[in-house]
């Protein structure tokens, strides 16, 4: 039962749709082991703000990124006014 509740949520997770295939992303998912984990600081080379993620948690993440030493590419997508698409737009 629980086997067949993780799969469904990683599917979710994992699964892109077509349209966004030309995006060169990597998603992480751990199932269990809830914290903060370790991986090589070069693996994060950029990070995008969702469109609609409050400005509360943009600016977190903002500050997260300007303080490391290795500052990934910051992007935040935004969305167009008359088409059913996505800006992606460069912070710094």
């Amino acid at each position: 039962m629980w086997g067949t509740l993780i799969t469904k949520g990683a599917d979710g997770l994992l699964t892109k749709a077509h349209h966004w295939s030309y995006e060169k992303e990597w998603r992480i998912v751990k199932v269990n082991g809830v914290g903060v984990h370790e991986y090589p600081s070069d693996a994060l080379i950029s990070v995008t703000l969702g469109c609609k993620m409050s400005h509360q948690t943009k600016e977190q993440i903002k500050k997260w990124c300007s303080a490391r030493e290795d500052c990934p590419t910051l992007y935040e997508a935004k969305e167009k006014e008359r088409e059913f698409e996505l800006d992606i737009v460069l912070l710094f």
